[in-house]
């Protein structure tokens, strides 16, 4: 999300005391040959044939927040002189938004996005009555302090925050797919090396809301924000450290490296510190084997980095150069089996798990479903039946909460025993007057898939000495730890929208579903 031009316009915000004014036009009542009006006007007009002048549009470093507390996040937008068509990392490669824009004359020349769109609008719009009704402090008001082909240079109204816009260079959705890329496979956490004169450590936080770089020297400690761009990041402002300025710094996923490519800075190139999320990219949090003895190999840049350990005899690993080679003994437990694999670089560790079972003995079957739901400011748990099972026209989970029973449709990835639930798609009417889909929420019930189809709910099976279970999660974190909250929503048609929306049935939060036949 993010774009570029090329022409020279120039726009100052002219703040000048009330006195030196009237001094001012005291001396020289004819120094402006229009009148203010008209001047602005012409602003407004050369901001415009700016704005639409780009061929691809504009790149948007954003900033909500006049801490800059959340760091910076990627739109991209494209003017035609009354909508501007959006996309933003918070919609990831998804479709563009498209709305109103105007450019008005407010003290000062101000770009105002003055219609509702659902990205842009994202951080200055409340999300609750309590701590959310300033919203996340963003702006959709921006003050135009200087425009030119080759770069926009604006004010938010409300935060304060100066921002960028630049001009694509290809197409938005091009550009907005590599930067979703870059975040998603990202395998670094930091990075050290020399800049200048200083040894420096970095450390990256790659929250979706907490974009800051935590840098490190012999002499200060201090958090940049910054944001992503399609090669890299860039900071809020140059980062002054060993007599070096560093503001953009471009990623080599070959080297592991992150470069700075500001002039005067393009000896600076940091080591990347590689994260254990760079095997599980490759592997996924579980590996799936039947109770046959097998192997399975993964391609894995840096892997010598790695110390990796099994913590069962049953598994076995193997490196040779960036090859990893992970192998499983034949399972005669006559029972599904699991055990982890313990990944380590520097001092940090995370773990994969390892699963051996056959899927219609093992995984297919009868569970205890149980969940938790608000009920006059108490949590309450609540107990149901749930079924796995196939036929020949798919894959299903049959549930019955002893209130009401559905059928929801799934999908199964065999690689990692994983049940996929996909949101927006119907699994049972209510009465006979009310249509019912899923509605996924993250833990924190604030973010959502909204009526939407094509989001999918995780739930990974395992065996522990507890038996064969699994928890609903996905969507919003990798982490398969971090369950996902369920709305039960119903509809008054088959038309899954805004407008045959009735209400929830049911919530359900940290839904978790234990096998009854395995101990």
């Amino acid at each position: 999300m993010k774009k570029y031009m090329k022409k020279i316009f120039v726009f100052l915000l002219l703040a000048l005391p009330s006195l030196m004014l009237q001094s001012c036009l005291k001396d020289q009542e004819d120094v402006f040959d229009e009148t203010a009006s008209a001047r602005m006007a012409n602003y407004l007009k050369n901001a415009n044939d700016v704005l639409t002048g780009a061929a691809n549009g504009w790149v948007l470093d954003y900033y909500p927040d006049r801490e800059q507390s959340y760091g910076g996040y990627v739109y991209t937008l494209k003017f035609d002189g009354q909508n501007v068509e959006v996309r933003s990392e918070l919609n990831g490669d998804e479709k563009s938004h498209t709305s109103l824009y105007k450019l008005v004359g407010d003290d000062g020349p101000v770009l105002t996005f003055d219609t509702y769109n659902e990205v842009l609008h994202y951080f200055a719009t409340p999300w609750g009555s309590s701590g959310g009704y300033e919203a996340y402090d963003g702006d959709f008001e921006l003050i135009i302090m200087e425009a030119t082909p080759q770069k926009v240079t604006l004010k938010g109204k409300r935060s304060g925050n100066t921002m960028y816009m630049y001009p694509l260079q290809r197409s938005a959705e091009e550009y907005m797919n590599d930067v979703v890329s870059l975040q998603a496979d990202l395998p670094i956490v930091g990075a050290k090396g020399k800049i200048g004169t200083a040894d420096v450590n970095m450390s990256l936080t790659l929250k979706d809301e907490d974009h800051h770089m935590d840098i490190e020297t012999p002499d200060t400690a201090f958090s940049a924000p910054y944001v992503f761009y399609d090669k890299g990041i860039r900071f809020y402002q140059p980062v002054e450290i060993g007599g070096k300025s560093i503001y953009q710094m471009e990623y080599d996923n070959d080297a592991v490296t992150l470069t700075c490519t500001d002039e005067g800075s393009t000896d600076v190139s940091l080591a990347g510190i590689l994260s254990p999320a760079s095997i599980i990219k490759a592997t996924g949090n579980t590996i799936a084997f039947d109770d046959n003895p097998g192997s399975k190999s993964y391609t894995i840049n840096k892997l010598e980095q790695f110390t990796l350990t099994p913590q069962v005899d049953w598994i076995k690993v193997s490196t040779s150069g960036n090859t990893l080679t992970i192998s499983v003994d034949e399972n005669a437990t006559g029972e599904m089996r699991s055990g982890n694999i313990l990944i380590e670089v520097g001092a940090l560790k995370s773990t994969i798990t390892v699963s051996q079972a056959e899927f219609e003995k093992d995984i297919l079957g009868d569970y205890v479903l149980t969940y938790e739901y608000e009920e006059e400011g108490q949590t309450v748990k609540a107990t149901g039946d749930a079924t796995l099972y196939q036929d020949e026209t798919g894959m299903y989970m049959r549930v019955d909460l002893g209130w009401w029973q559905f059928t929801a449709p799934l999908q199964y990835d065999e690689k990692t025993m994983t049940f996929l639930w996909e949101s927006g798609v119907f699994i049972g009417d209510y009465k006979g007057r009310y249509y019912i889909a899923p509605i996924f929420l993250d833990e924190e019930m604030r973010r959502n898939t909204g009526y939407a189809s094509g989001y999918f709910a995780e739930l990974t099976i395992s065996h522990d000495e507890n038996g064969t279970h699994g928890l609903w999660h996905g969507i919003f974190e990798d982490d398969p730890t971090v369950p996902i909250s369920i709305y039960l929503y119903a509809y008054s048609s088959m038309d899954f929208s805004g407008e045959t929306a009735v209400g929830y049935l049911e919530k359900m939060q940290n839904v978790t579903m234990q096998k009854k036949t395995n101990k």
